[in-house]
């Protein structure tokens, strides 16, 4: 690769090395190999628990370097929820058309027509719901389309726009922990949690679980329910 003069000041103004940008760009070439997933990573196999004073010791560490720092944003390990909902988002495009029928759309996305059917299941039904008429029931094309924009797009909830780390988990005990909170924790959200973006939740036979760079974000337990 031949770089120009102007190329490697840019280089320098970022901090990044003419290495590091050439190693960048084979990679985007030859792309990244797949692993081979062995099994789930359990504690103790993959997952480490800190210790509560090892724990407060990593909390002093931020709260001390925040300091001299500045924190510009949190990363999420999970990316948008685009790809989650993306059925139910080109669903809700293709209604848009003057020719949309329902029913042949339905019989050939099966995989929209089981969410309608099972969409009281979903940890984030009931808060849908209350964006809708209170006699809201799936009875005509125009319930299911008004649903899933209350779903999906805002001023409803707005969840196909989100990180997947700030949707409904699941329900628990009558709450609804968001996946962010649900994987940090299974007792509590902390004030300070340390999040390692592109970190994997498996054990493979190629190499061990990466840790990247490490984002904190500031929360509180009661952001953790909805």
């Amino acid at each position: 690769m031949i770089w120009t003069t102007q190329d490697i000041q840019q280089f320098k103004e970022l901090n990044i090395s003419v290495d590091k940008v050439t190693e960048d760009l084979k990679t985007f070439r030859r792309g990244l190999s797949k692993q081979s997933l062995e099994r789930a990573a359990t504690i103790g196999d993959g997952i480490s628990v800190l210790k509560p004073r090892a724990a407060r010791k990593l909390v002093r560490f931020f709260e001390d370097a925040q300091n001299t720092t500045e924190v510009v944003k949190f990363v999420p390990a999970s990316g948008a929820a685009t790809r989650m909902f993306k059925p139910l988002l080109s669903f809700l495009e293709a209604s848009e058309a003057k020719d949309f029928s329902f029913s042949a759309y339905l019989k050939s996305h099966v995989e929209v027509s089981d969410f309608i059917k099972e969409a009281h299941h979903f940890p984030f039904h009931d808060t849908v719901l209350k964006q809708l008429p209170a006699d809201f029931s799936f009875d005509a094309p125009a319930s299911v389309i008004l649903y899933l924009k209350a779903l999906l797009q805002s001023p409803g909830l707005n969840l196909g726009n989100k990180p997947k780390a700030l949707l409904p988990f699941h329900k628990n005990e009558g709450q609804t922990p968001l996946v962010f909170c649900a994987r940090g924790s299974a007792h509590t959200c902390c004030r300070l949690t340390p999040v390692a973006s592109g970190s994997s939740a498996w054990s493979s036979k190629t190499s061990s679980s990466p840790i990247g760079r490490s984002h904190v974000a500031q929360t509180t337990h009661s952001k953790c329910q909805s």
